[in-house]
């Protein structure tokens, strides 16, 4: 139980630091991959889109499997986002992994 209670408050967390950090890390990101205007604005928005578009989600997923097994859930998706962020070779490769981040940040924040 104090792993799930550890886990719930993460998640929270997580939304406001990324939000954070992803304005300080656009810097270096945009010289690393050469990115346009248009670019960074999908690197930042894909995010919020896609934690809005998981929280319709995860109100189905606490009714029908438990706030455990969603909490889990979205630990393991924001995971397997951050080390896709942290591995990202291109500028699709970066995106994909901040809309996976987006789904568990979204997942947990029910």
């Amino acid at each position: 139980m104090n792993t799930l209670t550890a886990l719930a408050a993460i998640g929270g967390f997580l939304f406001g630091y990324d939000t954070g950090v992803i304005s300080g890390a656009m810097i270096p990101i945009t010289r690393q991959f050469h990115l346009t205007d248009s670019q960074e604005e999908v690197i930042v928005s894909s995010t919020v889109l896609s934690a809005f578009l998981s929280s319709l989600v995860g109100g189905t997923m606490n009714k029908k499997y438990g706030r455990r097994f969603t909490i889990l859930c979205a630990s393991l998706v924001f995971t397997v986002g951050a080390l896709q962020m942290g591995l990202a070779w291109s500028y699709a490769s970066l995106v994909v992994g901040r809309i996976v981040v987006g789904v568990g940040i979204g997942l947990a924040s029910l």
